[in-house]
């Protein structure tokens, strides 16, 4: 059996949808790993983040890799609050 989401939907007479999602596999419990670590750029306070993740091995993933990681999604997120604003799309939201 594979681990897709299995979805429904109904479709009544005016132009709502209504779906009924379910997941038969989610599993019971969930193994993350927590990274913390400081940020010490000069002139601005330390900062301490702590990032909570699913790539639990250590040797493939270090720690610093997941803190360079984290860094490059930040940038991401402000680069696209920059766009959203620029074109006045503040109200989108996914």
């Amino acid at each position: 059996m594979s681990r897709t989401e299995n979805i429904k939907a109904r479709k009544p007479a005016s132009r709502h949808c209504f779906v009924n999602c379910f997941r038969p596999l989610i599993p019971e419990t969930l193994t993350l790993r927590l990274v913390r670590y400081t940020l010490e750029n000069k002139g601005f306070r330390t900062e301490s983040i702590a990032v909570v993740t699913t790539l639990t091995d250590e040797k493939e993933y270090d720690a610093e890799s997941i803190a360079d990681l984290y860094g490059y999604r930040w940038n991401v997120e402000l680069d696209i609050r920059h766009i959203k604003r620029t074109l006045n799309l503040e109200h989108f939201r996914c």
